[in-house]
């Protein structure tokens, strides 16, 4: 086999050396596109291998590699190798996925952790057995029976940025026995709860009031946060593991909603959905709403055509990503084109409701996916310009730079109450004005007479358009949430959800952009209209670590446009970094601007973070919040330390440290663990996401603002 990759790749990768290397372009803005292929398909007992030659600390997520029995000569190239379907195995992080559904969670190294010049491979046996391997050594089978002809797939995710091809070879002689990697992986796979944090026992007395010496570091602990009133941080960790002991007693009657895809018999895999790696959570939803048949027929109708512009809010550098929480996110301050009128404020929830898959197996590869036909999909009857594909998940309005409209597409079911329907836009042109609407309608789509634009329905209808919220046509929010849908880019993600009470929600990312419509009378049906600039859509499945790299995306954009800095300060200029030294369950990206906890709905502490460097007198240091998730108690705790990051050894909270520590924890501050003030200032609790701040001035004594 030729040691190259395959010339056929994805948008954003550029070859050199022959093509034995592979360079993703562009790598500190965008972080998917990196798809590479063998030149041909890989022959058994040989393995496979590319070394790392770059990483960025700027996303989450790294290299990706596997196998497939797709052609890169013949197939659509999708966006991530976990949108290959029809016969693919994919090693991410610690997990293996076929056709993007999980099928072990627990194997091997973890990926991610890779550094530059480590290498890793894979390798189909002549048995047909398939093993990854981790600078040479085995990891173990990760399935078997698999197919004869395979090319090998990489995909530069995250903060891969560059890989190298290394020289074909045989694995060791002393790789594990069967019996061995057999024994591994059934223990790996058993998913259990292993540890339990230790709870806190704060002092009951009280100190007094002490100064802080001006050689402090600033601390920030991710933990967790549900709305509540002023809690402390011994009842917050109470509370906490309360929840976690009640989902692992529950987790046996807790009804996940398994969408899985049917076998596909052929290899369309144009940007389909991409799961998350890790078991996330679903919302149980009811199965009183029936699902719809799909017809066939189209009409079509008349057209329109809107202009667009937003201003954008700043964004604080040196936020800190709070991976946690239950908060709001306040609307922001766009103007889009289109027919829009009124205003509204939303706030808007993180988002609660989560599809995914954790069905590790054996390494026999046996895994038993449903031909769900309550999937949803987009119907087969659609607007004139649509052509569906990938098993009626994605959907593409045709000659897009002749035609701006007819790309009404909707669910082909009803959504039931708190069930989230979310789509990827996977394709832009940018030739006209305004952009993909999306919502919902009372209208059955197997009989509806389907408009040029949704926005022209008149009748049991709600839409989302640039900034604006249009019932039945009309303008009842101007500027709603902090997105303008005119300017979402390709990668990004827009959901809606009905939730229980009859309250529509809309989320951009993974964030709730608030109550856009109260008082919707189910059914009700999802409607997405291929408008404008936006050309193709996939629907998707919930993916934490995909949300992430697109709030980094985002404020990587929104700081490269604000002004920089003034560097009066000749001595150390150097902007307030968080250390990559900290806590288990925390991460640092983002070029040390932000900080998140990868498996926030898993874990909710061990997520204490500091600066890199001490404060200098009367300087402030600031972060803003990203993004909660609504599960844990307690919130985000902050405050000042003399403990070097290099020195500490990391607690599972900040406020278990005793020496030297000072925390303000929903509104009262601590001092080495015991409370020296109860009521201080505003809640830390009851922040909402990306619209507050929590400042520490650093001189004789701490404030906060």
């Amino acid at each position: 086999m030729s040691a190259m990759f395959h010339p056929r790749s994805g948008r954003c990768v550029n070859f050199s050396n022959g093509n034995k290397t592979a360079i993703r372009t562009n790598p500190t803005q965008e972080f998917n596109r990196g798809l590479i292929f063998s030149l041909e398909p890989i022959k058994d007992n040989e393995i496979f291998e590319v070394k790392i030659d770059k990483k960025l600390n700027t996303w989450s997520g790294s290299i990706e590699i596997g196998v497939t029995v797709c052609n890169p000569d013949v197939i659509d190239i999708p966006i991530t190798a976990t949108d290959l379907r029809g016969g693919t195995w994919i090693m991410l992080g610690q997990g293996v996925l076929r056709d993007g559904r999980s099928l072990h969670e627990a194997y091997g190294c973890d990926l991610d952790k890779l550094v530059e010049g480590d290498r890793v491979g894979v390798m189909r046996t002549s048995q047909g057995d398939l093993k990854f391997f981790v600078n040479g050594e085995c990891q173990g089978v990760a399935a078997v029976n698999l197919p004869q002809i395979l090319y090998a797939v990489v995909d530069m995710y995250g903060k891969c940025a560059q890989v190298t091809l290394t020289a074909p070879s045989t694995p060791d002689s002393n790789t594990l026995d069967e019996d061995s990697i057999s024994e591994l992986s059934s223990m790996r796979d058993s998913n259990i709860l292993d540890s339990q944090p230790e709870t806190n026992t704060t002092p009951a007395s009280v100190v007094n009031n002490q100064s802080i010496t001006s050689n402090n570091t600033a601390v920030v602990n991710l933990t967790s946060s549900i709305n509540v009133g002023t809690c402390s941080a011994l009842s917050n960790h109470v509370a906490n593991i309360s929840i976690a002991n009640s989902l692992m007693s529950n987790s046996d009657s807790n009804v996940l909603h398994d969408e899985r895809d049917g076998r596909e018999s052929s290899c369309d895999v144009s940007e389909s959905n991409n799961p998350s790696p890790r078991p996330l959570e679903t919302t149980v939803v009811p199965s009183s709403v029936p699902a719809t048949s799909c017809g066939a027929t189209q009409t079509s109708g008349g057209g329109k055509n809107a202009g667009n512009s937003a201003t954008q809010s700043g964004y604080t550098c040196g936020g800190a990503v709070g991976g946690s929480g239950s908060n709001n996110c306040d609307g922001g301050n766009n103007n889009g084109g289109g027919n829009n009128n009124g205003n509204t404020n939303g706030n808007a929830n993180s988002v609660g409701n989560q599809a995914g898959n954790n069905n590790p197996g054996p390494a026999d590869n046996s895994v038993n996916y449903d031909s769900s036909n309550d999937r949803l999909r987009f119907h087969d009857k659609c607007g004139t310009l649509v052509k569906l594909s990938n098993s009626g998940r994605t959907a593409e309005r045709r000659r897009p730079l002749d035609e701006f409209n007819n790309g009404v597409v909707m669910s082909c079911r009803a959504l039931r109450e708190n069930e989230l329907f979310e789509i990827r836009i996977d394709r832009l042109v940018d030739k006209w004005s305004g952009s993909i609407e999306v919502g919902i309608t009372t209208h059955n789509p197997s009989v509806l007479d389907f408009p040029a634009t949704m926005t022209n329905m008149r009748s049991g209808t709600t839409m989302m358009s640039g900034t604006g919220i249009l019932t039945n046509g009309k303008g009842t929010h101007r500027e709603y949430g902090e997105f303008n849908l005119d300017e979402l880019k390709e990668g990004d993600r827009i959901g809606m959800m009905l939730k229980t009470g009859g309250e529509l929600h809309y989320y951009i990312n993974g964030l709730d952009q608030g109550v856009a419509a109260t008082n919707v009378p189910p059914p009700v049906w999802s409607v997405v209209d291929l408008y404008g600039m936006t050309v193709k859509v996939t629907i998707v499945d919930r993916d934490q670590r995909e949300e992430q790299n697109l709030i980094t995306r985002r404020n990587t954009q929104l700081s490269d446009i604000q002004p920089p800095l003034s560097d009066t300060d000749d001595e150390t200029s150097e902007a307030l970094l968080f250390h990559n030294n900290c806590g288990t369950f925390a991460e640092v990206i983002n070029n040390g601007r932000t900080a998140h906890r990868p498996n926030a709905s898993d874990d909710f502490n061990n997520g204490v973070v500091l600066t890199r460097r001490p404060l200098k007198p009367n300087e402030m240091f600031e972060v803003r919040l990203d993004k909660c998730v609504d599960k844990w108690a307690g919130s985000l705790e902050i405050g000042v330390t003399t403990h070097a990051p290099t020195d500490l050894e990391y607690p599972s909270t900040m406020t278990n440290v005793r020496s030297g520590t000072w925390m303000m924890t929903g509104n009262g501050v601590m001092h080495n663990g015991t409370t020296i003030i109860d009521d201080y200032g505003q809640n830390l609790d009851r922040l909402k996401v990306c619209n507050e701040f929590f400042p520490i001035l650093s001189s004789s004594s701490m404030s906060s603002l």
